[in-house]
């Protein structure tokens, strides 16, 4: 009521604003309210996992180390959780051999 009274509004409008588009929704409102219903999936592995699906069983890897600051850097997608470093192994497959998706999925193009 308060609301209302400050904004001029009626209550009748506020009931009528549709202030939940989630209620149908799996997803949480912020995605709902921007518009999208499927986001991106991710697929977070550890960076051991990264290591050996990159560079197999038989390549030389990156350190882990360098692959935090590529994380760190934006260079790999990728998150901290906790203590544990994630790759992202969903976008990082997306982007990985065509460089112009992994300059518009950065956003420089």
């Amino acid at each position: 009521m308060q609301l209302a009274r400050r904004t001029n509004l009626t209550v009748a409008h506020l009931q009528s604003v549709p202030h939940a588009l989630h209620q149908n929704s799996k997803y949480p409102p912020s995605v709902a309210a921007r518009g999208m219903e499927h986001p991106m999936k991710k697929e977070l592995i550890k960076i051991s996992e990264f290591q050996r699906r990159r560079w197999g069983e038989n390549g030389t890897p990156q350190c882990p180390q360098a692959i935090r600051n590529h994380i760190r850097n934006g260079m790999v997608p990728g998150e901290q959780i906790g203590k544990l470093w994630y790759v992202d192994w969903a976008a990082f497959s997306r982007a990985n051999g065509n460089d112009l998706v992994a300059m518009v999925l950065k956003g420089a193009a």
